[in-house]
């Protein structure tokens, strides 16, 4: 039991006193910086609660009774623990036993795209014959992983070592067809995890950053891009973590019908779709699924993109395109962008999830509604900040070479936000290509921190712009073949990184974290799945 109410003695007249624990006191608001103030009960903790309201994050705070805070009990500086109580809605719920403790405390953890658990799927490729799919898992610390594909009957167990990455194939047949299959990977670690994915073929590369399984996170947008023709479809594909995963599908496409089973489908119509564990569904359009809405019952990922893409339509040659869905409670409203190091444009797109979503970017001014898309390309080299009301999903699309006639193909990189980054890497270069590159997204302030590989980050390719009064920078690289670690020598600084690499008619790309706002991800789930681990 915990007591705020203590008894004290008012110094000069010996009066006793009854002293209660101060905390900040708001509710619904959408500032975690919380004026109003409330004294507690005794037997009562302060408290923070966030609860999603469409895009929008609410706060409440206040005192709460301790036995709806969990028993674990700490030092009282700290947090006493997860409130036991559990919402559809809330993100987090938390207490704490100081006075104002519940406003930067509280419910003020990074989760990142590191993590213990990972479920996913690969959309179909432009060729049915592929050099190799490889997963690519970093950590800092040695890590016993567990790999299954109970579809294909694959099931490997790895040992990875610390403060580096390991490459594990995939067998080729993981790869999905249109429709229903049983062609999920799950991945479980014992440690704290990273893993990025490279389907590599000759002429037909991308890569993907793997998101943690998240249990409040039910709702995705797609991101594609318009095919080159029927035979390359835009496409999507949904990976269920358990039985009786409810789906429910707002289609949105430029063109015509979709296809789903034996029913035909137009834009704006809703498909519902029951899945049961590790099955995976992938739907395919001979146009753009971009701004396709999709929801669950129960924790799934979803993989989009295109299966072979002009970028933009007219220009060759097309280039398959993948990245993760980004859940939509994990879109942030600040980034900043430039041109891929080594091309001649930046070529954005942000999409909007809820409808009046204004965003500036740069000097271009612009208004979405739900499911909307507006692709922005400046051919200037220079940095360009965006900003929006209400969160947004950017993404940054390498242009087909003999658009802007520079050595490369298309791709697709989900880009961290300014708000959504880490402060150490470590990956691989992950194909054969002869030319990588780094961007690295940082206050300017904090810029001479970083390092690669042990030597300070050379800032001689840097471009800077402002989002309010704060300055950024980014800091493009190029890197050789082989391991890296980038990282910060100031642990408490965050930095944005997104990996990519071209040759002749060819091109990948991924960012190498994503974090978003929100409790910690400590508890692995149990997932029966067929079990051969070593």
């Amino acid at each position: 039991m915990y007591l705020h109410c203590v008894l004290t003695l008012l110094a000069l007249f010996g009066i006793p006193v009854l002293e209660c624990l101060q905390c900040f006191n708001c509710q619904n608001s959408n500032d975690p910086k919380c004026t109003g103030r409330v004294e507690c009960l005794d037997n009562q903790s302060c408290f923070v609660q966030t609860v999603h309201s469409g895009n929008e994050v609410l706060y409440n705070m206040g005192c709460h009774n301790n036995q709806l805070c969990s028993s674990l009990r700490v030092d009282h500086s700290e947090i006493i623990g997860r409130s036991v109580q559990t919402r559809q809605q809330n993100r987090c719920h938390e207490c704490c036993s100081t006075d104002y403790c519940n406003e930067e405390q509280l419910c003020a953890h990074r989760e990142d795209s590191a993590g213990r658990q990972f479920i996913f799927g690969i959309p179909e490729t432009y060729n049915s014959s592929h050099d190799y799919i490889k997963l690519y898992i970093a950590s800092k610390d040695v890590s016993k992983v567990y790999i299954t594909a109970p579809g294909i009957g694959f099931n490997q167990t790895i040992t990875t070592l610390a403060n580096t990455s390991t490459a594990v194939a995939i067998p080729g047949s993981i790869v999905t067809t249109t429709g229903l299959s049983n062609k999920a990977v799950y991945v479980e670690s014992d440690q704290t995890i990273s893993i990025y994915v490279m389907v590599r073929e000759i002429g037909s590369s991308d890569g993907l950053l793997l998101l943690p399984i998240a249990d409040d996170a039910p709702e995705f947008f797609v991101a594609s891009y318009e095919p080159v023709d029927p035979t390359g479809p835009s496409q999507f594909l949904i990976i269920a973590l358990e039985d009786s995963t409810l789906i429910d599908i707002q289609l949105r496409t430029s063109a015509g019908p979709v296809i789903i089973g034996s029913q035909s489908y137009s834009s704006g119509q809703n498909v519902s779709l029951k899945m049961s564990k590790m099955q995976t569904y992938l739907v395919q359009h001979e146009h753009d699924l971009t701004g396709t809405h999709i929801t669950s019952s129960k924790p799934v990922s979803v993989v989009s993109g295109t299966k072979c893409a002009n970028v933009p339509h007219d220009a060759t040659s097309c280039d398959f395109l993948v990245e993760q869905m980004l859940p939509v409670s994990f879109w942030q409203r600040e980034y900043v962008c430039a041109k891929l190091k080594s091309r001649g444009t930046n070529r954005l797109r942000i999409l909007s999830s809820v409808d009046g979503t204004s965003v500036n970017i740069g000097a271009t001014h612009i208004k979405l509604n739900k499911g909307e898309f507006y692709e922005y390309v400046n051919s200037n080299d220079v940095a360009t900040p965006i900003e929006s009301n209400f969160p947004v999903l950017v993404l940054q699309y390498a242009e087909g070479g003999d658009h802007d006639s520079k050595r490369g193909d298309p791709s697709m990189i989900t880009i961290p936000s300014i708000n959504s980054q880490e402060a150490e890497y470590f990956y691989e270069t992950a194909t054969p290509l002869p030319y990588h590159y780094v961007s690295i997204t940082i206050r300017t302030d904090q810029a001479n921190g970083l390092h690669i590989d042990g030597s300070t980050v050379s800032r001689s390719d840097e471009l800077k712009t402002r989002i309010n009064t704060t300055e950024f920078s980014i800091i493009r690289l190029s890197v050789t073949v082989g391991k890296h670690h980038i990282y910060h020598v100031d642990t408490t600084v965050g930095f944005g990184v997104i990996v990519y690499g071209f040759d002749s008619r060819e091109s990948y790309g991924f960012p190498l974290g994503l974090t978003t706002q929100g409790g910690p991800r400590d508890t692995v789930r149990v997932l029966s799945v067929p079990d051969e681990r070593t």
